[in-house]
């Protein structure tokens, strides 16, 4: 595992707990999103490993469990790590800034992105806000910081993700208020 890298993709699990303990074992991989891979008993003395693919889709922190139980002892012992999932999750383009602390700002929530660049214009095609700053959004005011009326607003975003993969979404945004 290399590191954050843009989705879908990937990783091949390669275990050899078994053959390094020398005792019969049961293993369980679980992710946070409840997938699992099923237990398996693998018998002291078995050359060999156990592999296997799985496909990462979900941008974020990918939380990665593996419980080996020791079938002579009852023993358990639990591993975790993370496999980080780059990438800009899909963009909800409405956004309410009444103040009520929901949904109070239009943020694209954006994961393993070392630059990002945003642009939101009105229907006339007016610059009325922007921004260059990771995990960064919009709270419904133009440059001089007034509030902006209700409607229908234009977004550019190009990023470059953590692995050199280049982003570039275009959209609309409604903001009520």
């Amino acid at each position: 595992y290399a590191g954050a890298t843009h989705p879908p993709f990937d990783v091949l699990f390669v275990d050899s707990t078994a053959y390094y303990m020398n005792v019969p074992v049961e293993e369980r991989w679980i992710w946070t999103n409840g997938a699992t891979v099923p237990g398996s008993v693998i018998n002291s003395g078995d050359i060999g490993e156990f592999t296997f693919p799985y496909p990462f889709e979900e941008t974020g922190p990918n939380d990665v469990y593996v419980i080996v139980t020791n079938q002579l002892t009852g023993c358990e012992q639990s591993i975790h790590f993370v496999i980080d999932v780059q990438g800009i999750p899909e963009i909800n383009n409405v956004f309410t800034p009444n103040g009520d602390g929901v949904n109070d700002v239009f943020m694209f929530n954006e994961f393993a992105v070392n630059v990002v660049s945003v642009e939101i214009y009105n229907r006339w095609g007016q610059l009325v806000n922007n921004w260059t700053d990771v995990n960064k959004g919009w709270d419904g005011t133009g440059p001089d910081g007034q509030e902006l009326p209700e409607g229908v607003y234009f977004f550019v975003l190009t990023a470059d993700g953590e692995d050199g993969y280049y982003y570039s979404e275009e959209g609309t945004i409604t903001l009520l208020r």
